[in-house]
């Protein structure tokens, strides 16, 4: 792993618990707006004999 490597995989393990509890909370506009619906699109477009969804509270 190069240097440049090591620090993108620090930055994602020092965001993460922030950007879990962003997404949790619902604090992201775009993300309820468009990335969502973007995301369930492109895995059943797969057709999975199943889909995990997680509901936001």
């Amino acid at each position: 792993m190069d240097e440049n490597e090591k620090r993108i995989l620090d930055s994602w393990q020092m965001n993460a618990k922030s950007w879990t509890q962003a997404i949790r909370n619902q604090q992201i506009e775009s993300r309820a707006i468009a990335t969502d619906a973007a995301i369930v699109k492109a895995i059943t477009q797969l057709n999975p004999r199943t889909l995990l969804r997680y509901w936001m509270r």
